[in-house]
């Protein structure tokens, strides 16, 4: 649509005065004056003004910059915009959480029977944003049998309602079976749209599942679940340099809030899909790029179907993609992504080791 964006800027009118219409007109300015465009993204995000369209213009700008080896003046004026326009955030609840599920998966098995049949069709994407779920979802949603319903936000609903009855995390075993399935009726209901009608499998890549895997496997039995990793450093940058709503991924904002809540993320959901018995399998990004087509058969295997060659052209997806990952999954399937934290080296330091060593042991190609 970058054309037809063009035309109408270059029709000009009163709606560019308006910090929608320059961002618009920044954008169309990008593709033969990045300066400019920086220039301006830049004056918008430091002028006063509403927060969120502040958040939107600087975060172009610090792409721009970081797509023109400017990484010096990208990391600062990410850190700029981090400070100015969102709220300290505070982990506390996620560590308390966190703790509560991980002393129940200690003792080794559930602490709940399920008492709602078991699902059929449904798979989860369970990982950090900006791990390669989009990449894999889209991969996924080239296969005839399967649907990507995107990060849909049921599986946060199912969260809340299982909080509201006092069932989380300790109580899940207590839920009647008559609120379990309505708790199931209603996630499923909101999945299920005619737009995917007639497809055998429906995955999900909500940002959030990481947090609720035992809600998974109470509500939602049977269901399958993909758990993706990349290396933390490179996720780390992604996020760092990426506009986030602050009131939901404030932790965004910080190395190391985000380093705090990646290893939550990998010790909890490693946990969860083993000692549940959530039937799964572990991708690291940077194995599916150099194997696509292996992982193209590890994850069918997962879901009883056969893979096909349109999977490694996810490219050639004509699905609407409206996460962060958007124009990076338009592209042939590369390693561009892969040591992007080398451009920001002196931000990681040795607390960064443990994760980094981590996720290399978990690796498959060399």
């Amino acid at each position: 649509k970058r054309a037809e964006m063009k035309a109408l800027v270059e029709q000009g009118g009163m709606w560019l005065t308006d910090v929608r219409g320059r961002i618009m007109a920044a954008r169309v300015r990008a593709a033969d004056d990045r300066e400019g465009a920086v220039s301006e993204f830049e004056a918008i995000a430091r002028e006063p003004g509403e927060v969120s369209m502040r958040r939107n213009a600087g975060f172009e700008a610090v792409q721009l910059l970081d797509s023109a080896g400017e990484y010096r003046r990208a990391w600062d004026l990410a850190t700029y915009i981090h400070e100015s326009t969102a709220p300290l955030f505070n982990l506390s609840d996620m560590h308390a959480d966190v703790h509560a599920q991980r002393q129940l998966l200690a003792s080794g098995k559930a602490w709940f029977n399920p008492r709602v049949p078991q699902v059929e069709g449904m798979a989860f994407i369970v990982g950090m944003p900006r791990s390669g779920t989009t990449l894999l979802e889209q991969m996924l949603d080239r296969h005839s049998c399967v649907a990507g319903i995107g990060e849909y936000e049921g599986i946060m609903a199912l969260g809340d309602s299982l909080v509201h009855a006092g069932a989380w995390p300790r109580g899940l075993g207590t839920i009647s079976a008559e609120d379990a399935v309505v708790f199931q009726n209603n996630y499923l209901s909101g999945a299920r749209t005619p737009e995917v009608a007639g497809k055998a499998w429906l995955v999900d890549k909500s940002l959030q599942t990481w947090h609720w895997l035992p809600a998974v496997a109470a509500i939602l039995p049977g269901a399958r679940c993909m758990h993706i990793t990349r290396d933390p450093r490179d996720t780390a940058v992604s996020l760092y340099l990426s506009s986030f709503n602050p009131k939901h991924f404030g932790w965004t904002g910080s190395l190391g809030s985000i380093r705090e809540v990646m290893a939550a993320e990998r010790a909890l959901s490693m946990e969860a899909l083993s000692v549940l018995k959530i039937r799964h399998e572990e991708i690291v990004y940077e194995d599916l790029i150099e194997d696509p087509d292996g992982h193209a058969q590890r994850v069918t295997a997962l879901l009883g179907i056969t893979p096909e060659s349109d999977m490694l052209r996810p490219e050639d997806n004509t699905r609407t993609v409206l996460t962060l990952s958007h124009e990076q999954v338009r592209r042939p399937i590369n390693r561009t992504s892969i040591g992007r934290w080398k451009n920001y080296e002196s931000a990681f330091g040795p607390e960064w080791d443990a994760l980094v060593a981590t996720h290399n042991s978990r690796r498959r190609c060399p």
